[in-house]
């Protein structure tokens, strides 16, 4: 996602890239990687730990 007046950035805080965030139905950020995501594997595992969600 491209961000050029950086509104998401800060709010986020955005450090690098990658960055991957799971977010809740709520709204809420529950997780937060900020390094590359090496499978799918890695992320459904992620899901499932972190939104209690088998994919």
């Amino acid at each position: 996602m491209r961000d050029p007046h950086q509104q998401v950035k800060g709010p986020l805080k955005i450090i690098g890239v990658p960055q991957t965030f799971l977010v809740d139905a709520h709204g809420r950020i529950v997780y937060r990687q900020v390094k590359p995501l090496t499978s799918d594997a890695q992320l459904r595992a992620l899901i499932h730990d972190h939104l209690r969600v088998r994919l």
